[in-house]
């Protein structure tokens, strides 16, 4: 009896050292080699550019054609119009592009708010991807331009009566308006003359109304005779 107690245990104990051997375990300090070392990702391919400036799709198509790979880019619809300026760079890859393109477009807008007052936003736009950049990134076009907002026109009032002692009206206004044009003023200001006051009355930009101060302060003009007259004194 005893000696088929000892042979059942000799079984099992042989047993079970056959299945440890047979299963993996956990192994302490191996790693597999994919996980060790890290996926390599392709690196951005170099590439030199002569973009002659279109939109961020036709930008796109000519960096894929210049790098010899595809480029994965996403350009919302609002967006796909913007119209990017001219680039010509040499042994660059897209990320060094769109930053560069993006540090660019930025700018500060001068902005009027509902209160009446004025403040500065930011204004840019370019291609982004989320985490480290590699040949695979898959590009977003942002846009965050805004428009410049038109300049806010000024009124002045500038009593003619003393220059027209010496002056036509048409001789002022046209003196004013030689200004600008030496100058180069694309919009001038609006004119009118309102006859029964002797005002002229001008809308416009303040580079142009400062035309027409300058102008006005180098008219010479006749000025009023303001010595008091003595009641029934005989004029010499």
């Amino acid at each position: 009896m005893k000696r088929n107690i000892a042979i059942v245990l000799a079984f099992l104990l042989g047993a079970s050292r056959l299945i440890a051997a047979e299963s993996p375990g956990p192994t302490m300090g191996v790693v597999p080699n994919e996980v060790a070392t890290g996926a390599q990702k392709p690196e951005l391919p170099k590439f030199d550019l002569d973009f002659p400036g279109g939109t961020p799709g036709q930008l796109v198509q000519a960096i894929s054609k210049a790098s010899g790979h595809s480029l994965n880019a996403i350009i919302p619809k609002e967006s796909a119009e913007v119209m990017l300026p001219p680039l010509k760079l040499r042994h660059v890859d897209a990320a060094q592009l769109f930053g560069a393109l993006s540090a660019a477009s930025h700018k500060a807008v001068h902005i009027r708010s509902t209160n009446g007052g004025y403040s500065d936003q930011d204004s840019s736009y370019g291609f982004r991807c989320e985490g480290k950049p590699d040949q695979d990134s898959v590009w977003h076009f942002h846009n965050t331009r805004l428009s410049e907002p038109p300049p806010a026109n000024w009124i002045r009032f500038y009593q003619l009566n003393p220059y027209l002692e010496t002056y036509s009206i048409e001789s002022i206004t046209t003196a004013i308006e030689t200004g600008w044009k030496m100058l180069g003023i694309a919009t001038p200001p609006k004119l009118s003359f309102h006859k029964d006051t002797g005002l002229l009355i001008a809308v416009g930009e303040p580079d142009g109304l400062r035309v027409i101060d300058d102008m006005l302060q180098n008219l010479p003009f006749k000025k009023p005779d303001s010595t008091p007259k003595t009641p029934g004194a005989n004029p010499q």
